[in-house]
């Protein structure tokens, strides 16, 4: 009994994740390029990343800090959206800690 049902959804998560990337317009015949593209914000910098026309990333701030802010510069920006971008080419969580931030910042 306890084996049909773990089975059952087992089966379940399955198809479910079968529909999610049937939906998301990924498929192995279609390459799409990855691209980090940064922008200027009111008194300083942010970062997006897409993929092909579709915005996965829209940071405007710098994450994982305390204080809502933009980046200081264009290049400090191209620093933590390069780091968050390998991590999403490589299917890594993508999410920064205030130490990565720091470390990126080179501080």
């Amino acid at each position: 009994m306890i084996r049909m049902i773990i089975e059952r959804g087992v089966q379940a998560l399955i198809i479910t994740l079968a529909l999610y990337l049937s939906g998301c317009g990924w498929s192995d015949d279609k390459k799409v390029r990855v691209a980090l593209r940064t922008f200027p914000v009111d008194s300083g910098w942010g970062y997006e990343i897409r993929a092909g026309e579709r915005r996965l990333i829209y940071q405007p701030t710098i994450p994982a800090l305390d204080s809502i802010r933009p980046f200081p510069s264009e290049a400090s920006a191209k620093r933590v959206g390069r780091l968050v971008l390998e991590r999403v080419v490589s299917g890594q969580r993508y999410a920064l800690t205030e130490n990565e931030v720091k470390a990126a910042f080179g501080e």
